[in-house]
């Protein structure tokens, strides 16, 4: 008879069981190291959302006063160029009203000095000779 030698059966070997350990305690270490990773980020995100809240309300602080400044120099130098070409107007208004009083003021005396004294010379014209030499040495006296 042939009788078959039987194996003994193999032990398993230490290694084997020390790798598991060595990757369940890998595995729980990286677990609680990812469940820290992300609070330490949220906290930096708000920090850095608070750092740029505020960098941009002083931009816009920034901006404004620039934007009150340059619009005060804006008003300033158009209100002066208002009140330059106010000026000029007003300056050649007063021309045109004192020429036309002047020009108004000559014929208006023109116009007394032929209705009065045009009519009086030509009384007098109407005169004879004699008498028209007697009114002008008395009025050239």
């Amino acid at each position: 008879m042939y009788f078959m030698a039987i194996k003994p059966i193999d032990q398993p070997k230490k290694t084997v069981s020390m790798q598991r350990l060595a990757f369940i305690g890998v595995l729980i270490l990286s677990g609680f190291l990812i469940t820290k990773i992300p609070r330490k980020e949220q906290k930096n995100t708000q920090v850095l959302g608070e750092k740029i809240q505020t960098s941009i309300q002083k931009q816009k602080d920034e901006i404004i006063s620039e934007t009150k400044s340059s619009s005060k120099g804006i008003i300033s130098y158009a209100t002066s160029q208002l009140e330059g070409g106010m000026n000029i107007i007003v300056g050649e208004v007063s021309k045109t009203t004192g020429n036309i009083a002047s020009k108004s003021a000559e014929a208006a005396t023109d116009l007394v000095f032929q209705n009065t004294v045009g009519a009086i010379v030509k009384q007098i014209d109407k005169l004879p000779d004699r008498q028209q030499e007697q009114i002008k040495k008395e009025v050239c006296k």
